[in-house]
């Protein structure tokens, strides 16, 4: 969705990345959603291209792209409550809120891949 919703936006502004820290944090999203989708592709036929690229460091490459896809995507979110102005009738004590939501999802969400991103680290270093 963050990759339909970033073209749909390149293509309404002429293919350019506008000067907000918004825009630049969902572009770089955006273009780690892509590598890491492509690096999960090649995750998934791992079995197939072992003998190319081990599995394992692979896996390890995915989960760390898909990391800091995330977290930039979450930053763009949350840059993006004050300046694109979406919430402009809500008050700024709305925004906020919007703002610490984001903020608690994304370090909840992050968990899960830390552990992950732990593990295969581990398995790397032995």
């Amino acid at each position: 969705m963050g990759v339909a919703g970033c073209l749909i936006q390149l293509i309404r502004d002429d293919w350019s990345v506008s000067v907000t820290l918004h825009a630049r944090l969902g572009f770089a999203a955006f273009v780690l959603c892509l590598v890491s989708l492509l690096s999960g592709l090649v995750a998934f036929l791992a079995r197939c291209l072992s003998r190319t690229i081990s599995p394992l460091v692979n896996k390890t490459f995915h989960v760390v792209l898909s990391f800091a896809a995330f977290v930039i995507a979450m930053m763009a979110q949350f840059y993006g409550y004050t300046k694109t102005g979406i919430f402009r009738g809500q008050g700024q004590d709305f925004v906020v809120l919007m703002q610490v939501v984001t903020m608690v999802l994304m370090v909840l969400t992050s968990i899960g891949a830390i552990k992950s991103l732990y593990q295969k680290i581990g398995s790397l270093a032995s």
